[in-house]
């Protein structure tokens, strides 16, 4: 399983097979131009949305024609559920709810927590169960800040925690810098682009893993 990092809270997941999982695709130019990142612009299987805004949806023309889950669902044997969380606070009063997706693909389970506004409960990390990889916001306005975020890896005890939805000079987005949540461990180990895993040792610590753009 090969996971890319597209940018703000946008990744590729490619299975063993070829399978092709956009998740949190963003909208070109949004918000009037204030998300300038290089968007993914080549065919998928299917699209995650974790939420409607215009930085976390967009079904663009060079995707070709993906199925596009916004609920549980499957697609060649790769099982996707969901959650629904508060997007800010308090319980989602300021921006609604968001999805939180888990996916399993080659045996191993991703959970992406879209824009969640606060740590999930033992009830709602029980439904979707102890991740292999979790791809957090840590960035604050409306969703978890690095404080929350480092909580939240102490108490799941993910295999791999990536941190997303961060300060980027391409995103015109008030939010933390990377930092302000690598800061909160003793290290953290930095890739470019993408990551491949096969196998997953669940009986170590949470590895910080930070995925660079490209």
């Amino acid at each position: 399983m090969n996971l890319h990092f597209i940018g703000h809270a946008c990744f590729l997941i490619s299975s063993a097979d070829g399978t092709r999982l956009l998740i949190d695709p963003f909208q070109p130019r949004a918000f009037n131009g204030r998300i300038r990142l290089e968007p993914h612009s080549s065919p998928v299987d299917a699209v995650i949305s974790t939420h409607s805004h215009l930085d976390h949806r967009h079904i663009d023309p060079s995707f070709g024609s993906p199925l596009v889950f916004e609920g549980p669902g499957q697609i060649h044997g790769i099982d996707i559920d969901c959650i629904k969380l508060p997007h800010g606070a308090p319980e989602g009063k300021d921006h609604g709810l968001v999805r939180a997706f888990r996916i399993n693909v080659d045996g191993i389970s991703i959970v992406h927590l879209g824009d969640a506004g606060r740590i999930p409960s033992d009830a709602e990390m029980q439904a979707l169960g102890r991740p292999d990889i979790l791809l957090l916001p840590i960035g604050g306005r409306f969703s978890l800040d690095p404080i929350q975020a480092a909580q939240l890896v102490r108490s799941w005890r993910p295999a791999f925690a990536v941190p997303m939805h961060y300060q980027d000079p391409l995103v015109d987005i008030t939010l933390r810098p990377l930092s302000e949540f690598t800061d909160q461990f003793d290290g953290f180990v930095t890739v470019s682009g993408d990551f491949t895993i096969n196998a997953v040792d669940r009986g170590r610590p949470p590895i910080i893993l930070v995925i660079r753009r490209a």
